[in-house]
Parts: C-alpha cells; structure tokens; sequence
C-alpha cells in the first residue's frame, strides 16, 4: 500500500486529521506545501487561523481537497478522516500509519509551526519511543528515504518543496509537539528519561537507517546533569 502517513493540522476552527497513503517519501512535503500555499494566498477572513469559514465549506474539506489533488503530478489520492476513521481524539501512533506524521499548527503562533515525525522504524529494530517523535524539518524527514544526490531528490521537488516550506513555517519544538500530543509524548519523555539514567551515551534518534542528531540537545543536557 505504500507509505501510510497522518496529517494534523490544528486550525481555528480545530484539529484537521486525515490519513494519506502512497506518500512514497514526498508526498508529505508536496501537500504541506500546497497548505500553506492556499493560506499564504487567501484572503484575510479565509485563512486557516482566522475565525470564519471559507465561502460554505469548513477548513477540514478545504484541506481534504487540497490533498486529495496533487495536479502538478497528475495524481489523485483517497485521503480519509481520522476522526471519522478513529474517533473523536485520533492517536498518531495508532491506526494505518507505517510511515510519519505531519503536523502544523496554524494558531499557536504568528506564523504556521510545523514538524514531520517518522516514525516508520516503531516495527524495525529500534523500536524505543524515545528514539522517535523528534520534530524533523522538511529535508531532514525526505532524508529518511533518499540520500540528497538520489535522482528523486531533484525529480520529486524535495529541494523546492523543503525551500518553500521553511521559508513559511517554522519548526516545532519538542516541547511544542508534547503540549500538542501529551499522551503521546508523555510516554516517549518517560522512556527517554529512563535510557538516560542507564545509557548515558546511547540517545539513540534513528533518522531513517542514520543517526542524525540528539532528540533534543537542551533535555539531554539537563537530564546528564541531573543523573
């Protein structure tokens, strides 16, 4: 079925959740970008953070439709409702979802926050929590995929679509992200912490096949200190 993926988006009007599938490792950026696309362009009184709808629609089928449609690559996918699919309160870490997570948040800020999460190595080998759920930016999330000298990088607009996507959001924090889903990061902190008091050089954060960079510097740091 190809990479499953979950989107969030928290707008004014709520949370947004929908599932994807046949992301092939792009996908993802294609569709946040044509998001925050539609929003930069609307007009005020339209956009996803502000408080009315768009014409009869409601910001759940204006983003349905967006990411439904990928024109620039002639595609058409079947994105379904999380809620409808799950429940009132979708869990990103339950459901059909081998892939990741995006999430962006149109409200909490003066610009659009966002993060993609990988979360497609839960069934591998390392499937500790606390190596997963670290806010990653649009290149570094392509990266779990393709290496940036593969033909796809270029082919499938993950340079352009990575360019576009940071120029107009900023990136969540982890602290962000466990206000955001605190059932799901409450875990993944718990863990974490525990791997620090035993392992004190293995913080593992596996980006794809690759270890990257610490799952968040500052924690790591105070949590050493503490140990």
């Amino acid at each position: 079925m190809g990479q499953r993926h979950q989107f969030y988006f928290k707008t004014v009007k709520g949370w947004v959740s929908l599932h994807h599938q046949w992301c092939y490792g792009s996908g993802p950026l294609w569709a946040l970008k044509r998001v925050l696309e539609f929003n930069n362009n609307a007009k005020d009184g339209y956009k996803f953070g502000d408080g009315t709808y768009y014409r009869d629609t409601t910001h759940r089928e204006i983003v349905k439709s967006l990411l439904s449609t990928d024109a620039q690559r002639g595609e058409y996918q079947d994105v379904i409702d999380l809620e409808e699919e799950m429940g009132q309160k979708p869990d990103p870490l339950k459901g059909d979802n081998n892939d990741g997570i995006t999430v962006c948040d149109f409200i909490s800020g003066k610009r659009p926050k966002y993060a993609f999460i990988n979360i497609d190595h839960l069934e591998g080998q390392y499937s500790s929590r606390a190596a997963l759920l670290a806010p990653l930016r649009a290149e570094d999330y392509a990266e779990c995929y393709y290496n940036r000298t593969d033909k796809e990088w270029k082919n499938y607009g993950i340079e352009k679509n990575a360019k576009y996507i940071n120029k107009h959001a900023d990136l969540l924090t982890i602290e962000e992200l466990a206000k955001l889903f605190p059932v799901m990061y409450k875990e993944c902190i718990a863990e974490r912490n525990n791997i620090l008091k035993t392992k004190k050089t293995d913080l593992p954060l596996l980006i794809g096949t690759k270890f990257k960079f610490p799952f968040n510097e500052s924690l790591v740091e105070e949590r050493l200190k503490g140990a």
